[in-house]
Protein backbone atom coordinates (compact mmCIF):
# COMPACT_ATOMS: atom_id res chain seq x y z
CA UNK A 1 0.00 0.00 0.00
CA UNK A 2 2.84 2.50 0.97
CA UNK A 3 4.65 1.81 -2.88
CA UNK A 4 1.36 2.88 -4.44
CA UNK A 5 0.88 5.87 -2.49
CA UNK A 6 4.04 7.28 -2.59
CA UNK A 7 3.93 6.25 -6.53
CA UNK A 8 1.07 8.06 -6.74
CA UNK A 9 2.54 11.07 -5.41
CA UNK A 10 4.98 10.87 -7.18
CA UNK A 11 2.64 10.86 -9.99
CA UNK A 12 0.45 13.68 -9.18
CA UNK A 13 3.83 15.80 -8.39
CA UNK A 14 5.38 15.10 -11.46
CA UNK A 15 1.86 16.55 -13.93
CA UNK A 16 1.99 19.59 -11.83
CA UNK A 17 5.74 20.02 -11.67
CA UNK A 18 6.23 19.85 -8.00
CA UNK A 19 9.07 18.38 -6.49
CA UNK A 20 8.34 15.29 -4.63
CA UNK A 21 9.68 16.34 -1.32
CA UNK A 22 7.80 18.86 -1.09
CA UNK A 23 6.12 18.85 2.29
CA UNK A 24 2.63 21.08 1.40
CA UNK A 25 1.33 20.86 -2.30
CA UNK A 26 -1.55 22.43 -3.69
CA UNK A 27 -2.12 20.13 -6.97
CA UNK A 28 -4.00 21.73 -10.01
CA UNK A 29 -7.92 20.37 -10.58
CA UNK A 30 -6.96 19.01 -13.30
CA UNK A 31 -4.53 16.76 -12.47
CA UNK A 32 -5.52 12.88 -13.13
CA UNK A 33 -3.85 11.17 -9.99
CA UNK A 34 -5.42 13.26 -7.17
CA UNK A 35 -8.25 11.10 -6.37
CA UNK A 36 -6.61 8.02 -6.56
CA UNK A 37 -3.58 9.35 -4.12
CA UNK A 38 -6.69 10.74 -1.53
CA UNK A 39 -8.59 7.43 -1.90
CA UNK A 40 -5.55 5.24 -1.21
CA UNK A 41 -4.48 7.31 1.89
CA UNK A 42 -8.20 7.30 3.29
CA UNK A 43 -7.61 3.27 2.81
CA UNK A 44 -4.16 3.20 4.69
CA UNK A 45 -5.33 5.39 7.25
CA UNK A 46 -9.03 2.82 7.55
CA UNK A 47 -6.76 -0.12 7.81
CA UNK A 48 -4.01 1.45 10.17
CA UNK A 49 -7.20 2.06 12.48
CA UNK A 50 -9.00 -1.35 12.38
CA UNK A 51 -5.25 -2.23 13.64
CA UNK A 52 -5.66 -0.99 16.58
CA UNK A 53 -7.37 -3.96 17.81
CA UNK A 54 -6.13 -6.99 16.92
CA UNK A 55 -7.93 -10.38 17.77
CA UNK A 56 -5.42 -13.33 17.98
CA UNK A 57 -4.31 -17.01 19.28
CA UNK A 58 -2.62 -16.71 22.51
CA UNK A 59 1.06 -18.59 22.03
CA UNK A 60 2.87 -17.98 24.93
CA UNK A 61 3.13 -15.88 28.46
CA UNK A 62 6.13 -14.77 29.56
CA UNK A 63 6.90 -14.08 32.89
CA UNK A 64 9.55 -10.86 33.36
CA UNK A 65 9.55 -10.29 37.07
CA UNK A 66 7.39 -7.29 37.26
CA UNK A 67 5.42 -7.97 33.97
CA UNK A 68 3.73 -10.88 32.40
CA UNK A 69 4.04 -10.75 28.15
CA UNK A 70 1.17 -12.65 26.49
CA UNK A 71 1.99 -12.91 23.12
CA UNK A 72 -1.24 -13.11 20.51
CA UNK A 73 -0.30 -14.42 16.94
CA UNK A 74 -2.43 -14.19 13.82
CA UNK A 75 -1.64 -14.80 10.01
CA UNK A 76 1.84 -14.70 11.18
CA UNK A 77 2.05 -12.06 13.12
CA UNK A 78 2.81 -11.09 16.30
CA UNK A 79 1.85 -8.96 18.94
CA UNK A 80 3.35 -8.86 22.34
CA UNK A 81 0.94 -7.44 25.30
CA UNK A 82 3.08 -6.62 29.09
CA UNK A 83 0.82 -6.51 31.84
CA UNK A 84 1.78 -5.40 35.21
CA UNK A 85 2.10 -8.69 37.20
CA UNK A 86 -0.59 -7.84 39.32
CA UNK A 87 -2.70 -6.95 37.02
CA UNK A 88 -1.97 -10.42 35.08
CA UNK A 89 -2.59 -12.44 38.03
CA UNK A 90 -6.23 -10.93 38.13
CA UNK A 91 -6.52 -11.48 34.50
CA UNK A 92 -6.28 -14.95 35.81
CA UNK A 93 -8.35 -14.64 38.85
CA UNK A 94 -10.84 -13.44 36.21
CA UNK A 95 -10.40 -16.24 33.37
CA UNK A 96 -8.82 -19.86 35.81
CA UNK A 97 -9.43 -21.68 32.63
CA UNK A 98 -7.13 -19.24 30.42
CA UNK A 99 -4.49 -20.98 27.98
CA UNK A 100 -2.40 -21.31 24.85
CA UNK A 101 -4.26 -21.26 21.77
CA UNK A 102 -7.51 -18.97 23.49
CA UNK A 103 -8.46 -16.59 21.28
CA UNK A 104 -8.68 -12.55 22.98
CA UNK A 105 -8.68 -9.59 21.36
CA UNK A 106 -6.36 -6.42 22.31
CA UNK A 107 -7.54 -2.59 21.96
CA UNK A 108 -4.08 -0.86 21.19
CA UNK A 109 -5.49 2.33 22.24
CA UNK A 110 -7.36 1.72 25.37
CA UNK A 111 -4.75 -1.46 26.63
CA UNK A 112 -7.97 -3.28 27.12
CA UNK A 113 -7.68 -7.39 26.37
CA UNK A 114 -11.36 -9.03 25.94
CA UNK A 115 -11.08 -13.05 25.53
CA UNK A 116 -13.45 -15.12 23.61
CA UNK A 117 -13.97 -18.82 23.99
CA UNK A 118 -13.05 -19.10 27.17
CA UNK A 119 -14.81 -21.65 29.77
CA UNK A 120 -15.44 -20.47 32.84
Amino acid sequence: MRNDIKELWNKACAFDHIPPESKFVNFSIENPYVKDYNKAILQNQQKRQKQKVIRGKITRFDNQDTIVILTIERDNITTMIPFDHRMFQHFIEANPNLKIGDTLEYNKETNTVTLDDVQQ
